[in-house]
């Protein structure tokens, strides 16, 4: 029970992140903006990937 409530947290706060960064992409004046939210959603990803393979 707690894994699984672990997961949905987890992916809810990914996903929480991903649209702050896509947000950040559609609405960039500037390339470094772009990179940092390209990068930011990288990390995340990879994060909730991690933790997908830790449970």
């Amino acid at each position: 029970m707690e894994k699984s409530f672990t997961l949905i947290q987890t992916i809810a706060t990914a996903g929480f992140f991903s649209a702050i960064s896509f947000w950040l992409i559609f609405n960039s004046l500037s390339l470094a903006f772009l990179s940092l939210s390209v990068a930011f959603s990288g990390f995340i990803t990879i994060l909730f990937f991690l933790s997908l393979w830790c449970l």
